[in-house]
């Protein structure tokens, strides 16, 4: 399947990500990253939990409040989430462990997403 990104921007509701970063208090559901520049919130994004080439629908309770770096990560596949909400960290996620790898992926194992309703 061929994604055209042109049109994939051009129907993405631009509500879509400012309702779901209200809804997730503008922090990183996972981490809880939370930068701001004055008023604007930054590195902050609100990825589909199911992608919405795929057919995910652009409401509230599809999206997910990560960080630029667990956005990347997720859409990676290096995390994931389980039918519980619970953080899944791959196994094939290696660095180290008792440094930032650590701190931004195994140590988020298993826990529940910070806001979720």
């Amino acid at each position: 399947m061929v994604f055209d990104i042109q049109q994939i921007r051009k129907v993405r509701d631009q509500l879509f990500r400012q309702q779901v970063l209200r809804a997730y208090n503008y922090e990183c559901a996972i981490c809880g990253f939370n930068m701001r520049h004055d008023n604007a919130s930054v590195g902050l994004e609100a990825p589909h939990i199911k992608w919405k080439q795929s057919g995910g629908p652009s409401e509230i309770p599809s999206g997910l409040a990560l960080c630029a770096i667990h956005h990347k990560e997720f859409e990676e596949g290096s995390i994931g989430l389980d039918e519980s909400m619970r953080v899944l960290v791959s196994e094939a996620v290696n660095g180290n462990g008792n440094g930032i790898v650590g701190r931004l992926f195994w140590d988020f194992a298993g826990s529940k997403l910070r806001c979720r309703w």
